[in-house]
């Protein structure tokens, strides 16, 4: 918790007071070991009455309210593996594959959201690229990947630290060998 507490912190301009809610935000102990290490750099630490219903409530606000979230700043980097031409003496061996274009390097990791980014509610994340036809294949699967880290990324999806976190699966358009052609 206080590694979060810290990340928040770190990716926050300024912040002047920590409230601590939820099922943990009533432990004396956490407040004891908040006020310790943050009390520095906040001006108040405290837990509001009923702390654990803070979840419960801000839930049901935002179900009658909609609209009272407008943006959200993200957590975590994500991205998706892309297969991009091999850099010799760059990419690990272990990730080359070999087409009849040149080398490829199958599992870079391409980002598509930073750490800290603002993300109004609704707002698309795109990517452009290519998908190749897989023979026999109806239908296409894309694993999104995640990063917690507080440096900038790894170069792969492979990497300690880098999780698959789902998979975006779509209809193949090209299922067909008619329409491929």
């Amino acid at each position: 918790v206080l590694e979060l507490i810290e990340q928040q912190l770190s990716s926050a301009e300024t912040c002047s007071t920590i409230l601590l809610v939820g099922g943990f935000g009533s432990s004396d102990y956490l407040l004891a070991r908040t006020r310790e290490r943050f009390s520095s750099q906040v001006e108040q630490i405290f837990v509001p009455p009923r702390p654990e219903l803070a979840v419960v409530r801000g839930a049901v606000y935002a179900g009658l309210n909609p609209k009272a979230v407008t943006a959200r700043i993200s957590r975590r980097w994500y991205g998706i593996t892309t297969t991009e031409s091999f850099r010799e003496g760059i990419d690990p061996e272990s990730s080359r594959r070999n087409y009849s274009t040149g080398s490829k390097c199958v599992d870079r990791f391409s980002l598509m959201v930073k750490r800290g980014q603002r993300l109004e509610v609704g707002e698309c994340v795109e990517f452009n690229g290519l998908l190749n036809k897989e023979q026999h294949s109806d239908a296409v699967t894309i694993p999104i990947f995640a990063f917690d880290g507080n440096d900038n990324p790894p170069d792969y999806t492979t990497s300690s630290g880098m999780f698959e976190l789902a998979k975006l699966r779509f209809e193949n358009p090209f299922s067909s060998t008619d329409d491929f052609e």
